[in-house]
């Protein structure tokens, strides 16, 4: 990834290189994203980083010891909201980053398909789920968080 916040395209031989690597097709909305960004750099929200897609990877690759913790915390509060990250947490491609800093992730869920090919994402962070249907929903809810954040700034320099 680039110094700044602009990230060139990821070629299709690198997306490709990633599905074989990772043994899945990954869902048409993150790889339309690919094709203009190859990772990307947020202001704000709890993710901020995506990773480009060289650097993705299962969760359990470089985060066992969070995805332990994780597991343990959620035996003693068991809910309901909770069978995906235990059943599943480890195969889970991590698509946002850097790998192995900070414990607030954006999960693509490679066993759970939504109508359109699309997989669920799932984004963690201080013990929070939330699931969204596909890419380009997850980063609608991002935006949503970032122009909520702004409007709320913005009423703070007007007082």
């Amino acid at each position: 990834m680039s110094s700044g916040s602009e990230c060139p395209p990821a070629s299709k031989a690198s997306i490709l290189a990633a599905e074989a690597r990772l043994g899945i097709s990954l869902p048409p909305s993150y790889k339309q994203f690919l094709s203009v960004s190859n990772g990307f750099l947020m202001p704000g929200n709890y993710i901020s980083t995506l990773l480009p897609v060289e650097l993705i990877q299962p969760f359990g690759n470089e985060n066992a010891t969070i995805a332990s913790d994780w597991r343990s915390m959620l035996e003693e509060e068991a809910s309901e909201d909770e069978p995906w990250l235990m059943a599943r947490l480890g195969d889970a491609i991590q698509l946002s980053g850097p790998p192995g800093k900070g414990e607030d992730f954006a999960l693509l869920d490679p066993t759970f398909m939504h109508p359109g090919e699309e997989n669920e994402i799932v984004t963690y962070w201080t013990q929070l789920q939330e699931h969204h249907s596909s890419f380009v929903a997850y980063l609608e809810s991002a935006l949503a968080g970032l122009l909520n954040l702004t409007a709320f700034l913005q009423k703070g320099t007007d007082r």
